[in-house]
């Protein structure tokens, strides 16, 4: 099997990683239909939400880096040219960026979280009306690396992380995120390909012209055990009340919320709602039950 980088060793990680972990997902299809299929999508690392999250501009290229590039670009079947590096600035940082576009499609990005009860994650991912899976990451494939803790950094900090190793580097640079996003609490899992391919990339670092290239999608299949609970957002069923224990989902968006329903009760994989506990200002999950009143139709009970 083609390896696209060596592998590389991380320090144990002291702190206890957390027997189970979550993502938040927002009600649109593409989301629903990944879950109901068993798979979930590994990002790029050019192309998630926070701007400086893995930016590729932030590694340096350093004359004395040399022989770290040319054991990497000579890894990839690629002619080195040395007398170029040492001297000129902009074909060092040209080198840079092909080896970023390498990086991009041989990595997957899976963000998770070990807080199920994140007032400004429910309300930034998911509006409040999507979703929330609990997953048994130690069921995941092998191809799914970590999870691993993400160290958040205040700017000083950043300025003073300083790695030789460009190839460490690209690593640890994904692993490290600004001190604002502490409160996500993420563990990122850093997914390969399954196979002798590269994954599908767009935007600046695309590889769509590469018709030689053997390529993968990023939705990647994880086993259906993987998944142990499904969280509704307080918002889930709203639109669709007709009284207050009357569901009816034949309104707009209803057939979409249905499948997932659906789908989590012949799994026999729990289901729970979020509800707001006033008295001590926290996000509570509750159990429920629903009672089929007609194919559309249906009357909600909350365990007491």
């Amino acid at each position: 099997m083609d390896k696209h980088y060596p592998t590389i060793s991380f320090d144990q990680i002291q702190e206890k990683i957390p027997p189970y972990l979550f993502k938040y997902y927002s009600l649109v299809e593409r989301n629903v239909s990944a879950v109901i299929a068993n798979k979930v999508f590994v990002s790029s690392p050019d192309q998630l939400n926070d701007l400086f999250d893995t930016l590729f501009l932030r590694i340096k290229v350093h004359p004395n880096q040399m022989s770290i590039y040319r054991s990497l670009v000579e890894f990839k079947g690629l002619e080195f040219d040395a007398d170029r590096f040492m001297t000129s600035n902009e074909f060092r940082i040209e080198l840079r960026n092909t080896l970023f576009a390498i990086w991009n499609s041989s990595i997957g990005i899976l963000s998770t979280t070990d807080d199920s009860l994140n007032d400004l994650m429910w309300a930034h991912y998911t509006n409040n009306e999507g979703f929330l899976v609990q997953f048994d990451y130690t069921k995941f494939p092998k191809n799914f690396g970590g999870p691993i803790p993400i160290s958040y950094l205040t700017n000083e900090e950043f300025q003073h992380e300083k790695n030789e190793n460009l190839f460490e580097e690209l690593f640890i640079n994904a692993l490290q995120k600004k001190k604002i996003w502490n409160y996500e609490n993420e563990y990122r899992f850093l997914v390969s390909p399954k196979y002798e391919n590269y994954f599908m990339t767009t935007g600046r670092f695309s590889n769509e012209d590469y018709q030689n290239l053997k390529k993968e999608s990023r939705l990647q299949d994880y086993p259906p055990d993987c998944i142990k609970k499904v969280m509704l957002g307080f918002n889930f069923f709203r639109k669709l009340m007709t009284s207050n224990d009357r569901i009816d989902f034949s309104k707009p968006s209803g057939l979409l919320r249905k499948s997932l329903i659906d789908w989590a009760l012949e799994k026999k994989i729990d289901i729970e709602i979020i509800f707001l506990d006033f008295k001590k200002m926290e996000l509570l999950p509750r159990k429920f039950n629903l009672k089929r009143k007609s194919d559309l139709e249906y009357e909600i009970e909350y365990a007491r």
